[in-house]
C-alpha cells in the first residue's frame, strides 16, 4: 500500500507492506470499540457510531476488495 503523506511544503511517498497495512486496520477497528460484524451493521443502516467507527469500516471495506 502506497500512501502520500503530507506536511507544510512537503510531501513524502510512504510504502508499508500489506502486513504493516493489516496491523493498521486492525488497530482503527480496536479504536473504534467494535467489531467487524458490528460496523457491518452499521454500514448496513448507513449510522455509524462515530467516525473513527466509519473510518474502520471504511478500511476494512477496501482491504477487502484490495484482497480479491
Amino acid at each position: 500500500m502506497t500512501a502520500i503523506a503530507e506536511r507544510p511544503g512537503t510531501a513524502e511517498l510512504v510504502e508499508s507492506s500489506e502486513h504493516e497495512t493489516r496491523v493498521a486496520i486492525q488497530r482503527a477497528v480496536e479504536r473504534s470499540g467494535y467489531t467487524r460484524a458490528e460496523l457491518e451493521q452499521q454500514a448496513q443502516r448507513n449510522s455509524f457510531a462515530s467516525v473513527s467507527a466509519r473510518v474502520a469500516w471504511m478500511a476494512l471495506r477496501d482491504l477487502d476488495a484490495f484482497s480479491r
